[in-house]
């Protein structure tokens, strides 16, 4: 694990709410902050897990209609790439900035649980 990424681990285990949630937004601020790649976001959500911390995304706000976009344009840049698509290269692509993504990614891997 790359620094970058034990340091947004370490932040998240600081903010966690009493009853072992961390907000989705603040999951999206660390990774943006640490320039986390999608592997790197899914990395750290298991880690969050494994030591009993859920991640918490609010209700309605548009997260669903932005896991469709991203998760589209994911695919379509795998097709043409032939890898996975980094969360800057997704941002390009589907006009969102890059917290963004990231906290759709962050929101397709809590859902996939």
């Amino acid at each position: 694990m790359r620094r970058e990424i034990e340091s947004a681990l370490a932040e998240l285990l600081t903010k966690r709410a009493p009853d072992g949630f961390v907000e989705i937004d603040e999951l999206g601020d660390v990774c943006s902050r640490a320039n986390a790649a999608p592997d790197e976001v899914d990395a750290l959500i298991g880690e969050l897990e494994s030591r009993g911390v859920a991640i918490r995304a609010p209700e309605g706000g548009g997260g669903e209609e932005r896991l469709r976009v991203v998760l589209q344009t994911a695919r379509a840049l795998r097709s043409e790439l032939g890898r996975t698509p980094t969360a800057p290269e997704i941002a390009a692509r589907s006009g969102l900035d890059v917290a963004r993504v990231r906290q759709a990614l962050a929101l397709a891997r809590v859902m996939s649980r």
